[in-house]
């Protein structure tokens, strides 16, 4: 879910977004130590994400719009565990700021009662850091929907 603040070329969205994904790797749970215990590949992890990004749009034809944009957002990585066996999990969940670039592709569609409609097509490539010892990228790709309406100016 986000919100759009467009002016002329600027596009300013503040959103937030939910995802379900299996992990591709074993994670060592004791984020600082190695005590040998293992969330096992192939696994659940969710992610919620609050973010504000800023595009500028380069192109804006009457079919398509490209926009480059840069971003900031915060990642919560939840691994579901039964918290009361499983107090070591706890470990797991990791909170992390994530610096992200990328463009969005506006394919507009004509729409009864909406100035500018489309379906925007976003790629997103961030970088977090968990401190030193880690650094880790992040592909993303979104497919949404908008509808951008204007209010109606009175003719005296």
């Amino acid at each position: 879910i986000s919100f759009d603040v467009l002016y002329k070329r600027f596009d300013l969205t503040v959103g937030f977004g939910a995802m379900t994904l299996k992990t591709r790797e074993d994670q060592v749970y004791g984020f600082q130590g190695n005590d040998g215990l293992v969330y096992p590949k192939g696994s659940n992890c969710n992610w919620t994400s609050p973010y504000v990004n800023l595009a500028y749009y380069l192109f804006d034809g009457k079919r398509i719009a490209v926009g480059p944009m840069v971003g900031v957002g915060w990642f919560f990585e939840d691994y579901p565990y039964n918290d009361k066996k499983e107090e070591e999990y706890k470990e797991l969940n990791k909170n992390f700021l994530v610096c992200k670039v990328g463009v969005n592709l506006d394919f507009k569609v004509p729409y009864y009662g909406f100035d500018r409609s489309a379906i925007r097509v976003k790629y997103e490539f961030g970088l977090t850091g968990f401190g030193a010892e880690q650094l880790s990228t992040v592909h993303m790709l979104s497919v949404g929907i908008s509808f951008i309406g204007r209010g109606t100016k009175r003719v005296y």
